[in-house]
């Protein structure tokens, strides 16, 4: 049985990569997984696991599992940036974001996550990668400060990542952390952390933007109503006409050349020449109310 399941679906997977690339490969190895479940659950043993063919991963990223990467060397003591790339931001954009905002401040390790594949993270797919983030490549890189943003919708991830603290008992940690709402959505659990003075070091801030004279970011109501934690930035010289362009120029200062209005999120993440906003990453900032 199993010989008979390998042949097929390995020869299925090898087809696939080899005319659409690593995607088809992956569902085929899924279909090999399950074949082999199928058997078992009706009496037939299949001995052994039969591993995952291997994914090509991008150059000087290694996985933490789908749709999340880490890039560096390990290095004790140091930054980790993590950053949480919104809705409608695929893996290589997410990639070019967190490595340009880590080289932007001179910082030699990054992990970045694609968005969510649903608007507000309805099927938690990224659950396994922030376990493996907090559990496995935490404790391997041995950072002195983790630094998260997490922009628009990947901050339903990334309260993910703060809810497993507690769940797997982490709550040394926090005093390492600092935490960057990036016009998303407010962490309730966030806001009692930094609020308790046993987490002294713990980190938050609840960023927008407003452009002088022009538009403010979509999710600047929801950042303000994180209180004495809102951080508004302001966007001198955006170039933007638009709510949503502003809500870019957090992620890439340049979004309003390609749209000033409503830049596709896909671009502003990719552009080859990402000019990383890491402003409210800088301590002293312009800020507005």
């Amino acid at each position: 049985m199993k010989s008979i399941l390998t042949l097929l679906l390995a020869a299925c997977c090898s087809a696939a990569f080899a005319a659409e690339g690593a995607k088809p490969c992956l569902s085929c190895a899924k279909k090999l997984a399950a074949g082999i479940a199928l058997a078992e659950s009706a009496g037939v043993k299949v001995p052994g696991a039969v591993p995952a063919p291997a994914v090509p991963q991008p150059p000087g990223w290694e996985a933490l599992g789908q749709g999340a990467w880490f890039s560096g060397a390990p290095a004790p003591g140091a930054t980790l940036f993590v950053g949480y790339a919104g809705y409608g931001a695929d893996g290589a954009g997410a990639r070019n974001w967190a490595a340009a905002v880590a080289a932007a401040k001179g910082w030699s390790m990054a992990v970045a996550f694609a968005g969510p594949d649903k608007l507000y993270y309805e099927d938690k797919e990224k659950l396994t990668e922030n376990t493996r983030l907090l559990s496995v490549l935490i404790p391997r890189l041995a950072p002195g400060r983790v630094v998260i943003a997490a922009h628009s919708s990947g901050s339903f991830v990334a309260k993910e990542f703060i809810a497993l603290i507690a769940k797997l008992g982490r709550a040394d940690l926090l005093k390492d952390i600092s935490y960057y709402d990036v016009d998303g959505g407010p962490c309730a659990a966030c806001r009692k952390y930094a609020d308790d003075p046993a987490n002294a070091g713990f980190v938050y801030r609840c960023v927008s933007a407003v452009q002088p004279g022009g538009p403010a970011a979509p999710n600047r109501d929801p950042m303000k109503a994180c209180g004495k934690y809102y951080l508004g930035l302001k966007a001198e010289g955006a170039g933007c006409s638009g709510a949503w362009c502003l809500h870019g120029w957090l992620v890439n200062r340049g979004a309003a050349a390609l749209d000033p209005v409503r830049p596709k999120v896909k671009d502003y993440y990719l552009s080859t020449s990402i000019l990383p906003c890491v402003a409210y990453l800088d301590g002293a900032v312009p800020a507005v109310k």
